[in-house]
């Protein structure tokens, strides 16, 4: 009857005869963690498994606790005893699959799913949630393969076809992509992302003047869409019809609707400290500490580094790691893994990292974190290396050029302020 604080006295007063019900102490957690006590629910729970260390219900409901907690491995570490308890622990199974899917642990959640899948085996879910893991882990044909065959379930669902036109993009399979996304849209015009990814078919293409239209029409459907803007920012730095003054007008403006987005938040910062008994502390942020340009263009610089002087902290906004992460991670004293922090979290580490020099290394691509930038976590914020315009944000003091990419005269076209390296804000490797 949802009497919880009436179930709670009488198994207490069950419990007073029977000291060691373990069934009684479980319904005893229950009712008081429905009642948002946790600490005495917790209890009632840790003297349940006392009895009987291995019960599924018990860790289970306690794993819940600790989850709520955001005490995340201790929760994985009890759902996992549950289960060895408890195979058929369907629900335990995707609370587990859930949040490792939530911590950015793909391969373990594939892993526990396909021990004992908690979908109809060949249901539409049961295709969709396997492509998803598989496109976290960047296993794109295997992704492709389980979409297919939701989409043969499902011919219709939109959802199935986005996915699929996103990885025929990925496979720069432009006609199959277009075809997929009209289809979308002949059925819904106004689905902001399909146009939005009809628009990035056209840059693929190398049509930009088409994309940009595109993407404006998009932005019109979705207009709180930050990613839509970014792209559509992306896209504009490329065509020659957009002048550099418009440029900085729209970086601005996606610049408004991130900070209108974050609320009000705390934006104070420590101030830089430096002194001959403590080197600098830069952190760099980036979903691109890989194979990939910024990866190979930071390596040497961060190699040359002087210890004494800087600290380095990386802050990896990616999933999967390659041998060039492996050789980065050496150059810095301190490497987060990001890509599951919220913009909030992430700002609180690097201020209790007490970075006195953020960096951010993406500008308007892909995997990006400007909406910590926003937050101000470091007393000096700089663009550079991953993005060629302006990031369209104040918070983000300078941004690190040579005269060979910005004359001096052109650098009104940036709200950071320029600060030019010698000569070249590249370092090959």
């Amino acid at each position: 009857q949802n009497k919880f604080e009436e179930a709670a006295n009488c198994y207490r007063q069950a419990l007073e005869h029977s000291p060691s019900d373990v069934a009684c102490l479980i319904n005893l957690g229950f009712a008081l963690t429905q009642l948002q006590r946790f600490d005495e629910a917790k209890r009632a729970l840790e003297s349940a498994l006392k009895f009987e260390q291995h019960n599924a219900d018990a860790c289970f409901s306690l794993g819940q606790i600790e989850q709520g907690n955001q005490q995340f491995d201790q929760a994985i570490s009890l759902y996992q005893r549950a289960l060895l308890n408890k195979q058929d622990f369907d629900f335990c199974r995707q609370q587990l699959c859930a949040l490792l899917f939530h911590l950015g642990r793909f391969a373990d959640a594939l892993r526990y799913f396909d021990e004992r899948p908690f979908l109809a085996i060949d249901s539409l879910d049961y295709f969709q949630f396997k492509a998803e893991l598989h496109l976290r882990l960047e296993q794109t044909v295997l992704a492709q393969q389980h979409f297919e065959k939701a989409l043969i379930l499902a011919p219709e669902n939109q959802s199935v076809l986005l996915q699929l036109a996103c990885i025929d993009l990925r496979m720069r399979r432009l006609d199959r992509a277009q075809q997929r996304l009209e289809k979308i849209l002949e059925a819904n015009p106004k689905h902001g992302e399909a146009r939005g990814f009809l628009a990035a078919c056209f840059q693929l293409r190398g049509q930009v003047k088409e994309a940009c239209r595109q993407y404006q029409e998009a932005i019109q459907l979705e207009a709180n869409n930050l990613t839509l803007h970014q792209n559509y920012l992306y896209a504009l730095s490329y065509t020659a019809d957009c002048s550099p003054e418009d440029y900085l007008i729209e970086a601005r403006a996606f610049a408004a609707k991130l900070r209108q987005a974050q609320g009000p938040q705390n934006r104070n910062a420590s101030p830089v400290v430096a002194t001959e008994h403590r080197p600098l502390r830069l952190g760099f942020v980036s979903g691109d500490l890989r194979a990939h340009p910024v990866g190979l263009f930071l390596e040497n610089v961060l190699s040359t580094l002087d210890k004494t002087q800087f600290y380095c902290v990386a802050y990896a906004n990616q999933v999967l790691e390659d041998d060039v992460s492996l050789r980065l991670q050496a150059h810095f004293q301190i490497w987060n893994t990001c890509s599951t922090l919220d913009d909030k979290t992430l700002a609180d580490q690097i201020r209790k990292d007490e970075i006195d020099i953020l960096i951010d290394l993406a500008g308007h691509t892909e995997r990006n974190r400007l909406g910590v930038f926003i937050l101000k976590p470091a007393a000096m914020q700089i663009a550079w290396l991953g993005y060629w315009a302006s990031t369209g944000l104040s918070e983000i003091d300078y941004i690190l050029v040579d005269k060979t990419s910005v004359p001096s005269e052109e650098g009104k076209h940036f709200s950071e302020t320029p600060l030019y390296l010698d000569k070249t804000r590249l370092c090959m490797s």
